[in-house]
């Protein structure tokens, strides 16, 4: 398993909002993670991420347990195995869209990959938007450009914070094709946080945040 979470407790304000959670995902496997506002979405993902700690419980992303070790332990785990897709674009505003990625791999790697950025963003179909500073692009453009800032370190596990919740029906189809069909080429794992329910069809894999799962023993 990729990732596995059991028992996690976590209390928000001295209340429980995880209470005996356990979730296991494979490696290369794509799922939703759903639920209501509030249900504890971007809780779970900072969770996993090493961005919060729990009360209780482990924590494992690729045999490591984040839960339990240093906070410079969890970011050097951050870097090289988790990719993540924020919703609002972030990189560097003074620097153009290719800088930014060999940046991101820079600081993650030490090293940087020119060619493997050039597929992506090929890929990506922002190649012509390689030298455009974030302000310069559009809102679809600038989704585009942060699934490549994600997977531009080559991450065993991508992680997607609604992605498509402020798009139009034609990007949010597109970039739902795109995260799956990266994920799918390039190996990784995907975790796509949503409430959007026109990403239901393309992602028969749905974890459902229900009062049940969470307080399940």
């Amino acid at each position: 398993m990729l990732l596995e979470i059991e028992n996690l407790h976590y209390n928000i304000n001295e209340k429980p909002l995880f209470a005996g959670f356990n979730l296991s995902i494979e490696e290369q496997s794509h799922h939703l993670l759903v639920g209501l506002s509030g249900s504890g979405k971007t809780t779970l993902i900072n969770l996993i991420c090493g961005l919060l700690s729990p009360e209780k419980g482990v924590i494992r992303v690729a045999d490591h347990d984040i839960a339990s070790i240093s906070e410079s332990a969890r970011d050097k785990i951050r870097r090289e195995h988790i990719g993540i897709v924020f919703q609002t674009l972030r990189l560097v505003s003074a620097l153009d869209l290719s800088a930014n990625l060999l940046l991101a791999q820079r600081l993650s790697r030490g090293t940087t990959d020119a060619p493997l950025i050039a597929s992506l963003l090929e890929r990506l179909g922002i190649a012509h938007r390689a030298r455009a500073k974030p302000h310069q692009m559009s809102q679809g453009e600038a989704q585009r450009a942060a699934i490549a800032r994600a997977l531009v370190t080559r991450p065993r596990l991508l992680i997607a914070d609604e992605p498509t919740s402020a798009l139009d029906e034609t990007n949010t189809q597109q970039v739902a094709d795109l995260l799956l069909e990266c994920a799918t080429d390039y190996g990784v794992t995907l975790l796509i946080a949503t409430h959007d329910d026109r990403l239901t069809p393309v992602f028969p894999n749905r974890i459902a945040l229900t009062e049940h799962m969470l307080k399940a023993a």
